[in-house]
Formats: C-alpha cells, structure tokens, sequence
C-alpha cells in the first residue's frame, strides 16, 4: 500500500446527507460518550470533498445556541408518517435532509456545551445545558432509530439505500427502536451519569477549615501530613457516595439489558460495534495477568520522570515541533488545530479533570480538550490527544471503532516524542523509556479496570453492596501487581474512574489498540524519520467495511487475538527497555519525515 498522506483519501462508502442519522442511531448512550469519543459518531464525506471542507471558523467564534429539540422530534414522527402513508420518496427527501441538518446541528450543539462546562466546572449555565442535552439525546436517538427502522421495512428501502446509504444497507435488518419503559430507564441512567459527572467536578475535602481540591495549588501546598489527611478524607468521603451511584448505575443497566433480552457486557459491546465478546476480553486479561504483570519485578519500569515540571505552553510547543517534523497530513492538521484555536490546553483549577478529543459536525472541525497538570504528562497527553485529532482531520470525523481510535492516539503518544529535537529536555531514547515504561503502567492499570467492571457486572442483585465492590477492585488491583499499600488504596478509589460510570465496557480499548501502537511504535525503531509515520498514516486509512480486526490485519498489522500476542508484547518491551538502559537508540527526530 502506498502510504503517503497526500495521494490517499479515506475509504468512503456513505453519503454525507444521511451520516448524522447513521450517527444517532448508533448508541442510545450519554452525548458525553460523543464529546469524548463515540466510536459509531459518524460524518461523512463525498471523497472529492476531502481536503476542501475543514470550516475556517474560529473556536471563539463558534456560537452556542439551545438545538430545537422538539422540532427536531417532531420532523422525525412526521417522516415516519409519510414511509407508512406510503407518500412519494421526492416528498420524503426534504424531510430527510433537514432531519440530518437538524442532528449535525445537535450533536455540534452537544459537543460545544460539553467542551465549555468541562472548561469552567462552575459555570451554571452550560451544565444545565450539557445535562439538557445529554438527557435529550436518549430520546432523539430513539427516535431516530424508529426511522430506520420504517424505513429498512418500507417500499423505500432501495430508495434510501441509492440516494443516502449504501446497496444492501438494510439487508438483515433488525429492529432498533426501544420501548417507552427502555427509553425511560436509559434517562434515569443518564441522570445518574449527570449526578456523577457534577459529583466528581466538584469534590472536595475541609482540611483545617480549608476547602482542599486535590491535585490543586492549595492541595499541594499542604505538609505531607495534611496532603495524606487530605486524600484519606477524600477516598472515604466519595467511596460511599459515589459508590451508591455505581449501584445504582450497575441495576439500571441490568434492568435495560433485561428488557431487551441481552447481556449487559454484550450490549455494551455491540454499542462500540466490536468484532470480540466480553469472553475474549478475559481470556486476555489472563494473557496479560501472566505474561505482562511479571515485567514489573524482571525490569525497570520507571514513570517517575512525568511529574518533572514543565509549563504547559512548553509542552504545546513540543508537539508543535513534533508535528511539524513529522510532515504531511500530521503537520498539516497541527497547523488547521493551531490558527483555527481548536484546542483548550490552559491550566485552571475550575476545569474539569479529563481530556478529549471530539467533532464539531457542522465546521467539520475536530477539537482538543485537556486539563493540564504542569507537568511532562502533559506533553504526552497532548500527543495522545493529537493523534485522535489527526485521525478526524484526516477522516473529517468519519467514525471508526473505538479500537482503531484509540490506536492512533497511542501511536502518536509513542512515536511524536522522536521528532521534537529534544525540546522537552529529553531526547528519543528517554521519551522512549517513559512511553514504554507507561505501558506496561497502563496494562497494569486498564487491566485492572476492566476485570474490576466486568466482574461488578456478574454480582448478582443481593452481592451488589459497597462491601463487595470495594472487595472486587482490592482483588483485581492485587491480580495485576498493584503492591498492598496501593491496593488498599484502590480498594476506596476505584469511584474516581470515570469510564465506568460514564462510559461502560471501554477500558478494554485502550489495552487491545496498545498492541496495534507498538507495533506502529516498532516500526519507527526499525525505520527512524518515518517508519512510524509510514505505519501511522496507513492505520488511519481505514475500510469502513471492515471490522477492526479485519482492517488492522489488512492494512500490515497482527491480530490482537492472534495466539501468543501477550508474550510478543512483553518479549517486545523487554528488548525496548533493556535497549534502552545500554544502548544509544536512533533520534527520529534526525532525519524528518518527507
């Protein structure tokens, strides 16, 4: 395959007018998911449009202004009206293309109330309006599956399909749309995942009369005694209170995957249209329990240097130089994100903890959000980020699985580091130590995670106490190497993992896509100055047709599923850390990408 950003285009198979429909219908989920990541979030482009349709509208002057949600309903019931009335296709059309005006207008809507609450946790205004629209999104996307639903059992099935959609979309069809008393419990979810998202924002403890946020100046500022006063009162404080939600969340959940006659795991897995069950999931988990989780006592796994100070204006300017040395479509995009402001990197005490990358559909724009924590992390976050945006700079948001995603975003967090000229005081080889170390940090971690939630999911309704989750999470952090002090820890604070509550079933991705990136990361090793580049920019050249398992392998790359992937993995880190700790590694950043 010929790898070069400037002579491929994404593989499109759809219309544009019709992706804010296929969008909607994707996931009956938080707008939240959207904001951060919707792996199904879908908009489209003609091909020939690619390159020529990126909007030249400022952030600041992207307007926010309440999406008319009702109408917006109403045009859905009165399309779904006119299939069943049998009234002509050339009337249904305008119908259908202000429906799909009225969605991009949503989700655009949804994602910018999003980006400005997490900017000002404390800004009445627009988290009445993020909540306003997460809660409308339950219904309208309801509502949106009822018309495809009419419309893949009408007479205008092939209509659809020639004029919006692709021949044979609605082959095997199978109905979408939700009963009332499904819908009812998914707002009661959402509501729940609002109280959450508020909770979390906003906690806080009293430390000497003193309002303590953690992670913030005045916390840091504390002795050691009070700093440990602090984070105990903390994790004790928000275990129960927050844990109650999680309950609560977990019984919903359950009720709504009863109701539909599912599995609550395999639901939530086919909402991020994956291609593995939650079985596969496990069996790796044990695969990374045995091959992966020893590393931590055979080699040195040193994560020490992300909390060395640095500025985050410093580390914005990394990544510029990285990307500007990387060439092509990623210089390219940096260069879109850096004059149309498209990123929100300040550091303040009233934004939320997180970062995301999201799409704004009607300036076909992705964006950046990030809560820097002034320190080297920041410049990796930002990579991390960053390569979601090149992802939907390139792909002009069209949606892919969560895998295939989260892929590209951990590539780019491994292989833009080689390309800064040292600038963040450290050179190929010590980002390449951090990075790697970070990840066997992050199977230790994600690991963690998803066995915790997989198996909160199998309580049964009289297991599901406080007492028994807090049991799972020890249990699971001892299963993948935590030490007794920092299980003990976990045992209180797993509620500070936002994923399972806001998003359910996700951790997993960031596990199985880090095999993809190492092996995008490795060929950058074997190829300094563009081998990652090369293997980068053929990763986001996705078939739309394909699973992610499919594409990755079509496209060079091993299956994660693949027997004996786990043991490659830690044979792999081995060798870059042992490399690392003798032997002068090449500087990709000598010889830029053309």
């Amino acid at each position: 395959m010929n790898y070069s950003p400037e002579t491929q285009k994404p593989k499109r198979k759809v219309s544009s007018a019709v992706i804010a429909i296929i969008v909607c219908s994707a996931l009956i989920v938080s707008s939240i998911v959207y904001a951060v990541l919707n792996p199904n979030d879908i908009l489209d482009l003609i091909p020939s449009l690619i390159g020529d349709v990126h909007s030249k509208t400022h952030y600041s002057d992207m307007e926010y202004t309440r999406p008319d949600t009702d109408g917006l309903i109403a045009d859905i019931d009165s399309l779904i009206t006119m299939i069943n009335e049998g009234k002509s296709f050339n009337d249904q059309r305008p119908v259908f293309n202000k429906i799909n005006t009225e969605l991009n207008t949503f989700y655009t809507m949804s994602a910018l109330a999003n980006i400005r609450y997490a900017t000002d946790a404390t800004n009445e205004f627009y988290k009445e309006e993020d909540e306003f629209l997460n809660t409308a999104y339950v219904t309208i996307s309801n509502k949106t599956n009822a018309l495809l639903d009419a419309i893949a059992f009408s007479t205008f099935k092939t209509n659809y399909e020639r004029s919006y959609f692709s021949v044979g979309y609605f082959n095997d069809w199978k109905p979408r749309t939700h009963s009332d008393e499904v819908v009812a419990l998914m707002e009661q979810e959402q509501a729940l995942i609002n109280e959450y998202t508020h909770a979390i924002s906003n906690a806080f403890v009293e430390i000497n009369g003193q309002k303590i946020i953690l992670g913030s100046d005045e916390f840091y500022a504390l002795n050691d005694s009070n700093r440990a006063e602090a984070v105990n009162a903390y994790y004790y404080k928000y275990n129960e209170q927050l844990g109650k939600i999680y309950i609560d969340l977990i019984k919903i959940r359950k009720q709504i995957a009863e109701k539909l006659d599912v599995d609550y795991l395999e639901y939530a897995y086919s909402n991020f249209d994956r291609d593995y069950t939650p079985e596969q999931t496990m069996k790796y988990l044990d695969g990374i329990a045995k091959n992966i989780i020893p590393l931590l006592n055979e080699i040195t796994i040193d994560t020490t240097s992300y909390d060395t100070y640095a500025d985050p204006i410093t580390s914005f300017y990394a990544l510029s130089r990285g990307a500007k040395n990387m060439g092509g479509t990623i210089a390219e995009a940096f260069d879109y994100m850096f004059e149309y402001g498209l990123f929100e990197f300040s550091y303040s005490e009233n934004k939320q903890d997180m970062s995301f990358e999201t799409f704004l559909p009607n300036y076909y724009a992705p964006f950046i959000f990030s809560s820097p924590q002034k320190n080297v992390s920041d410049f990796l976050t930002f990579s991390h980020e960053f390569g979601h945006f090149v992802d939907d700079y390139y792909n002009v948001g069209a949606g892919s699985t969560l895998e295939a995603a989260e892929s590209a975003s951990q590539a780019m967090a491994y292989i833009l580091p080689f390309y800064t000229n040292s600038m963040m005081g450290f050179d190929g080889k010590d980002f390449l130590k951090m990075t790697v170390s970070e990840s066997v940090d992050m199977y230790t971690s994600q690991a963690f995670i998803t066995r915790f939630e997989h198996m909160a999911y199998q309580l049964s309704s009289n297991e599901l106490t406080l007492d028994a989750l807090n049991e799972l999470a020890y249990d699971a952090a001892t299963e993948f190497g935590y030490d007794e002090q920092t299980a003990q820890l976990y045992r209180l604070a797993w509620f500070s993992i936002q994923h399972i509550y806001i998003y359910p079933g996700y951790t997993i991705s960031y596990i199985i896509s880090n095999d993809v990136s190492l092996q995008i990361l490795d060929a950058e090793l074997k190829e300094p100055g563009k081998g990652g580049v090369k293997a980068f920019t053929n990763l986001i050249d996705r078939d739309d047709d394909l699973t992610f398992t499919e594409d990755v392998t079509s496209s060079g790359f091993e299956s994660p599923f693949a027997d004996g992937r786990t043991v490659k993995i830690a044979d792999f880190i081995k060798s870059v850390l042992g490399e690392a700790e003798t032997e002068e590694l090449p500087s990709a950043s000598e010889t830029p990408a053309a």
